[in-house]
């Protein structure tokens, strides 16, 4: 198996980024995983369309190859129409594009 480092010695496993998720480039999420990648990543307060299909492109450009996406507030998606159609968007462009573009669809995991 894979080797860590004692624990006290690897970098912080969670991190919080606050601000606004929509101004989020794959760019910026990059930068701040250290230019490794994701292998989790839990995206929450998104509320219009345009700004829940950024960030799950986004999110997705920034993921480790197996990497799981969370999207967080899946059972209030009923007042949040525009999240419903961002995430289904994302979810019809992953799903039809041709594999020589590159994109693929992550491991999406739906909670709350």
């Amino acid at each position: 198996g894979e080797s860590l480092p004692p624990l006290a010695q690897r970098p912080a496993a969670l991190r919080r980024l606050a601000g606004d998720p929509g101004a989020l480039t794959d760019e910026h999420l990059m930068r701040y995983s250290g230019g490794a990648g994701f292998r989790i990543l839990r995206v929450d307060r998104l509320t219009h369309v345009n700004e829940t299909l950024s960030m799950l492109r986004s999110a997705a450009c920034s993921m480790t190859p197996g990497g799981l996406l969370m999207l967080e507030g899946v059972s209030g998606m009923a007042d949040r129409p525009g999240m419903q159609e961002g995430f289904h968007r994302f979810m019809l462009e992953r799903q039809v594009v041709s594999p020589s573009t590159g994109l693929r669809l992550p491991p999406v995991f739906l909670s709350g």
